[in-house]
């Protein structure tokens, strides 16, 4: 962001409280004047910049903002926050004026982000206004102020976000605990603040615990980013509580962190909440079966014979429900007797995949035609169940079919059917 100058400070001798000139034509020393033209020579912003806590969000968020370090020496009256127009004109102030400022400060906005940006200044959605903090001598705005550090306010296109730009500041993260919650009025409270930053070390500072605007302690952070303190709540009813990193000094952000506490009546009964965790443990089995027999394969003519596969049964009874596939796949045919030393190929099987009922919970595979592939190169799907399915008993079997090839020599042909089962999804 371009650095900008402040303006000068009128001589002495002026009327104070209202900045017109006097009998001299001069103009005494007062507030700074919103839309006063910025001129060389002044005092720069600083490089480092100040933040906000949240550093983005809706529009409508009303959002805490910090100094990382205090005033200089001779403007340590009082501070506050002010809008830059986009010609670098100062615009007007928007935060309460702070009063302890030679340490690292923070303050509060006089609204929502959205109405500041746009009611005070130049800048439309998807603009991006700079705000800077100014430090004064007196213990109210007046007289020349020391611009000590800045922040740019960037809202989105539609106007209903914005976030903050804070370049060389490393983030840090402020996360609030209160125990116990709910608390009776009068009983202790143990918060913990816990901060971590981005870079992984842990930040200098101390955190400020705060009940709404009241401050209850200051504790620096121990070496593992944590503070805690204690304190009791007198009256029944919800309480906000906040704990802001504050001295962080020049290399890392501020940050603060929320949390809300149930207070209940002193001696009254308190409901809290326990968790409970349990884990369910796998359970059931898969099971094949298939009936004993041979089967039998009628051939009315030289060229073809048929059959039925004996019955195949599936049981899944697992409470994951992984699913499961059954596949066959034949061998060839040995001839014996008259036959020996002859051989039908394997392909020259083929199926129709069927069930005496309808399954409860899985497909039938496709028909496979004899020769063309047949069962004997690659393994065909009986039937399967995808993931999610397949619990319960399936009932499979087969209508099987044999292409006799030409010439083949008569007499007993023996081969078999291998049944595999896979206990999870194809």
């Amino acid at each position: 962001m371009q650095l900008a100058t402040g303006p000068r400070a009128p001589p002495d001798g002026g009327d104070r409280r209202t900045g017109r000139p006097d009998r001299r034509g001069r103009r005494a020393a007062g507030a700074v004047r919103a839309g006063g033209a910025l001129r060389p020579g002044g005092d720069r912003y600083a490089a480092r910049q100040a933040s906000l806590t949240p550093a983005s969000g809706p529009v409508t968020l009303t959002p805490r903002w910090a100094a990382q370090t205090g005033c200089p020496r001779r403007f340590q009256g009082s501070a506050a926050l002010y809008e830059l127009n986009t010609n670098g004109s100062i615009g007007r102030r928007i935060s309460p004026v702070v009063y302890h400022v030679r340490a690292p400060f923070q303050g509060r906005l006089l609204g929502p982000v959205g109405r500041l940006i746009t009611r005070g200044t130049d800048v439309r959605n998807g603009g991006t206004s700079h705000w800077v903090v100014g430090c004064y001598a007196w213990p109210w705005p007046l007289g020349r102020p020391k611009f000590i550090r800045s922040a740019g306010v960037t809202l989105s296109q539609d106007g209903s976000r914005y976030s903050t730009s804070t370049p060389g500041l490393i983030a840090t993260t402020t996360t609030l605990t209160a125990s116990p919650n709910p608390a009776g009025a009068g009983a202790t409270v143990t918060l913990t603040a816990t901060v971590t930053a981005t870079d992984g070390k842990v930040p200098p500072g101390k955190v400020e615990f705060a009940a709404g605007s009241t401050v209850i302690a200051m504790v620096p952070l121990d070496a593992s980013g944590v503070a805690t303190t204690t304190t009791t709540f007198a009256a029944p009813g919800p309480v906000s509580l906040s704990a802001s990193l504050l001295d962080s000094g020049p290399s890392y952000a501020a940050s603060s962190g929320r949390y809300d506490e149930a207070v209940t009546s002193a001696g009254g009964d308190a409901a809290g909440a326990e968790p409970i965790t349990t884990t369910v443990p796998a359970s059931g089995a898969f099971t094949l079966t298939i009936a004993a027999g041979t089967v039998t394969l009628t051939a009315p003519d030289p060229q073809s014979a048929a059959g039925t596969l004996q019955d195949v049964t599936v049981t899944d009874t697992r409470n994951n429900f992984p699913g499961w596939s059954v596949s066959g796949q034949a061998s060839g045919f040995t001839g014996s007797g008259p036959a020996a030393g002859q051989t039908i190929p394997g392909d020259q099987l083929g199926w129709t995949p069927g069930s005496a009922q309808p399954l409860p919970d899985a497909t039938l595979g496709p028909a496979v035609t004899p020769a063309a592939p047949g069962l004997g190169t690659t393994a065909a799907t009986l039937a399967s169940a995808p993931p999610g399915h397949g619990s319960g008993t399936s009932v499979l079997s087969a209508q099987l079919s044999l292409a006799i090839p030409q010439p083949t020599t008569p007499g007993p042909y023996t081969g078999s059917l291998t049944i595999t089962a896979v206990t999870a999804a194809p």
